[in-house]
């Protein structure tokens, strides 16, 4: 059974910032696959413990897991430089 995706507000504008390249292929191929599997990312440790990354070549997507409503919650998607910061920043506001 797929699970839902939700997207935090700003991810739409996320990804326009991406290369086209990227911007084509994320919403294509990786998001659909942490709909089927969202284990299938890393867990992240230390003040981002409890979210994940699934790492394509050199962009990131953030997300959360919640298991009661079997939804997917995509936090941030970007490239690799200055990623955790940017997911900080957003998770504080």
């Amino acid at each position: 059974m797929a699970w839902a995706l939700r997207f935090h507000p700003a991810v739409r504008k996320d990804l326009r910032r991406l290369p086209k390249e990227a911007r084509n292929f994320i919403p294509t191929n990786v998001l659909p696959m942490l709909g089927r599997n969202p284990y299938g990312g890393e867990p992240l440790h230390g003040p981002l413990k409890g979210f994940w990354k699934y790492q394509s070549g050199e962009y990131r997507v953030a997300y959360a897991v919640d298991e009661k409503r079997h939804e997917v919650i995509v936090l941030e998607v970007g490239p690799r430089g200055g990623f955790y910061e940017r997911l900080r920043r957003r998770l504080r506001k």
